[in-house]
Order: structure tokens, then sequence, then C-alpha cells
């Protein structure tokens, strides 16, 4: 999911399910995609360079 924070991804599966009741179907990859194509990812480019500097300046901490 590229740049997608955990709490994006459960917000387009939120928006996913609440976009399937309102159409009395399932959760399909077409109803997920299109909720992704209208998401933003929160995670930006200094997020990532801030986080791939801090795991060289502490190379004992482990990822979650």
């Amino acid at each position: 999911f590229g740049k997608f924070s955990p709490a994006d991804i459960e917000k387009i599966i939120n928006e996913a399910a609440l976009e399937a009741c309102n159409k009395g179907s399932k959760i399909t990859l077409d109803i997920i995609q299109k909720v992704i194509n209208n998401a933003y990812p929160s995670v930006t480019n200094e997020i990532l360079l801030a986080n791939e500097e801090f795991k060289k300046s502490h190379p004992h901490t482990k990822e979650a």
C-alpha cells in the first residue's frame, strides 16, 4: 500500500464496508480499489526519510 499507514488502511476498509453496505453487497476488490483511488496516504516523503534516518542512527531498534 505504499505510503498508507495502518490507520489509513483501516479507514479504507471501513469506507469500503460502508459503501458495500449501502449497495447491499459484499465488499469487493472493485469497491476497495474505488476507495483507494479517492484516498490520500498520510505518510509523507519527509516521514519516510526521517524514519530511515532514525533506523540508521539506532541500529539496534526492532521494527514493529
